[in-house]
């Protein structure tokens, strides 16, 4: 497991049996969860100790997973300093969940720990995507980028910004139900967690889309003028860090309307 082990031996909390716990989690497939799920679970039937027990064991294996899927990066991809850094925080993070799997459920201290242990990867993670983004122009910038390289390096970021998403989700939720004083959000008191139950998803992405293409013309309006960026191009091979910003929308499907290359002038 090449720079995975490596990073596994250097950190803080590592034990010898890091790298086969990765292999272990990782032979198992994350939970599908519905939105449904989430609402009934927060507004019926909350506990922090319920959701406890299930994300022990359920954010080892999607952390796991992806672990294993950056660990088959080019190897000079693995080199770059930004994304051994985030490589770090999924290993350090792994590391602090796994320490619960066999910590007493009935104990109310270990509950309350491991609720602001999800706080603490929660806000380790929060600069996950520009940090790989980053990474990726480390790694073109130092040995430049060929086609097949960067439609797999592609492909890999469509898969971990999916992978993130999903294990946000679960870290905020348990977070917002269970890690303040304040059980309801004066701001959003009708939100479940970070879910709004009577939210108009479409509304809501069209909304979203028309401000993101706002600005996104107005801060490439020089590209587009030029010709180098016909329109909205879905994948731009010269800039990783709008490949990022742009993950929110390939999520919600919108390549019919998205989906144009770029094209040089």
């Amino acid at each position: 497991m090449r720079l995975l082990r490596a990073l596994m031996r250097s950190a803080p909390l590592t034990s010898s049996s890091t790298p086969t716990l990765v292999d272990y989690y990782s032979k198992f497939s994350p939970s599908p969860l519905s939105m449904k799920q989430f609402l009934d679970f927060g507004s019926v039937n909350a506990c922090e100790k319920t959701s406890f027990i299930f994300l022990r064991q359920e954010l080892p294996v999607r952390l796991a997973n992806i672990m294993k899927e950056i660990n088959l990066l080019p190897d000079n991809l693995l080199k770059m300093p930004s994304i051994k850094l985030v490589q770090s925080w999924y290993v350090q993070s792994f590391q602090e969940i796994v320490d619960f799997k066999d910590r007493n459920t009935d104990d109310p201290d270990t509950v309350r720990n491991f609720t602001d242990t999800v706080i603490t990867i929660r806000n380790r993670h929060n600069d996950v995507i520009p940090t790989m983004a980053q990474g990726v122009v480390e790694y073109k910038d130092s040995f430049g980028a060929d086609p097949v390289t960067s439609q797999n390096v592609q492909y890999f970021l469509d898969r971990f910004y999916m992978s993130r998403i999903s294990i946000r989700m679960l870290l905020n939720q348990h977070t917002l139900l269970f890690g303040g004083k304040v059980k309801e959000n004066p701001a959003h008191p009708k939100h479940i967690g970070s879910i709004d139950p009577v939210c108009d998803v479409v509304d809501v992405v069209r909304g979203k889309i028309s401000l993101f293409l706002f600005c996104w013309k107005k801060k490439h309006h020089d590209l587009i003028s030029s010709g180098s960026i016909w329109r909205f191009p879905l994948i731009c091979t010269k800039n990783p860090f709008i490949n990022a910003d742009f993950q929110k929308l390939r999520i919600l499907q919108c390549k019919h309307d998205l989906s144009c290359p770029l094209r040089n002038s």
